[in-house]
């Protein structure tokens, strides 16, 4: 296989990317996208006081600040956060601080995720697995999770299992090109193992061993896995 995404920006059960752009404060309002969280003539201050004069008004302004620290939503800087642990190989601390997320949202889509990136790249292979097929059980429409889990299978040479799962991948985003990539990978795969099959059946067959000698070559000089660009790329565009 030759992809294996790390940090794609996954799509909620909506189909809306997550976004930053719109959030609900202190007061309970949601903010439109765009509209200043704290602006006159708005509901969405941390407060219902009228405060008038330059001190209150200066006042409101550390008050509105104070809100935004508090509401401002945290799982951005969490994802990096953990994404940036993953990056420099501080496993421990990246799967600590995925998991004590997930208590609190453990549905979570994108830190279930990552937290899937950790165990695969601590050989925990089975709870790789589980994690991502999970991921698509809960967020069928995600393609992310459905390659990686073809990643691992191909790993264990179940191929069939991992092409059924780059399928998926490729129904949910046909512009994903690392799925049609590591598609490719699991049928030369496949072609080498029947070719393989062919020439203990009729080893006298000389046209099968110039195939079977591409293929594996093809199959050798493939990488196992290679990390996805940077998560603001758009899922199909790795």
């Amino acid at each position: 296989m030759s992809e294996y995404s790390r940090t794609p920006r996954l799509w909620n059960h909506s189909g809306r990317r997550f976004s930053l752009s719109a959030f609900t404060p202190l007061c309970g309002t949601p903010c439109a996208p765009g509209r200043p969280i704290f602006s006159a003539g708005t509901n969405c201050a941390a407060t219902d006081f009228l405060l008038i004069g330059p001190f209150f008004k200066a006042l409101r302004v550390l008050l509105g600040a104070l809100a935004v620290l508090l509401s401002a939503p945290t799982w951005a800087d969490s994802y990096d956060d953990v994404a940036r642990l993953i990056g420099s190989g501080q496993y421990a601390l990246a799967q600590s601080a995925a998991e004590q997320y997930l208590t609190g949202k453990p549905r979570d889509p994108q830190m279930r995720f990552l937290l899937g990136v950790v165990q695969t790249d601590t050989g925990k292979i089975d709870q790789a697995i589980t994690s991502f097929s999970e991921l698509t059980q809960d967020y069928p429409e995600l393609p992310e999770p459905y390659n990686n889990l073809a990643v691992l299978y191909a790993g264990r040479n179940q191929l069939e299992l991992a092409r059924a799962a780059l399928d998926m991948a490729i129904r949910n985003n046909p512009r994903y090109a690392v799925a049609h990539e590591n598609l490719g990978d699991v049928y030369a795969r496949l072609a080498s193992q029947a070719y393989t099959q062919a020439l203990q059946l009729d080893a006298g067959n000389a046209a099968i061993a110039p195939k079977l000698a591409l293929l594996r070559s093809l199959v050798a000089s493939a990488p196992k896995a290679a990390p996805a660009p940077a998560a603001g790329a758009a899922p199909g565009q790795r």
